[in-house]
């Protein structure tokens, strides 16, 4: 089985079946749709409250515009630390990112970070 970490539902449907998908939602929960199983990691509380502070931080007082890292950025850190645990949780055979940061900073919180590099690809 494959492990799938995206940030948009409509990456899904590039996806082959049989594949578990992790993305952001409003609870945590898991659902079976076309072929996948989808499993929806929580955004707690402190990370929707910070991540506005420090947008406005960004934007307002350092005066970044163009810079599309900084924003949400806790989401991120967030998603990718619990796509970590969800990768030493379980072993699959091939490993699919929504962005080559994604991959890095995933593949960086892994004890298995070798075993996995050979495993991992980033969808285009």
């Amino acid at each position: 089985m494959q492990a799938a970490f995206i940030f948009d539902s409509t990456m899904s449907a590039k996806l082959p079946a049989e594949t578990a998908v992790y993305l952001l939602g409003t609870r945590d929960h898991t659902v079976q749709v076309a072929g996948h199983e989808v499993h929806y990691i929580k955004v707690p509380g402190y990370v929707k409250f910070g991540d506005p502070l420090i947008n406005f931080f960004v934007r307002k007082l350092l005066k970044l515009t163009d810079v599309p890292e900084y924003l949400n950025m806790l989401r991120f850190v967030y998603f990718s630390h619990m796509a970590a645990f969800y990768l030493l949780q379980n072993d699959y055979e091939h490993v699919l990112f929504a962005s080559d940061e994604l991959k890095q900073k995933v593949l960086l919180q892994t004890k298995q970070a070798a075993a996995y590099t050979a495993r991992a690809t980033v969808i285009a």
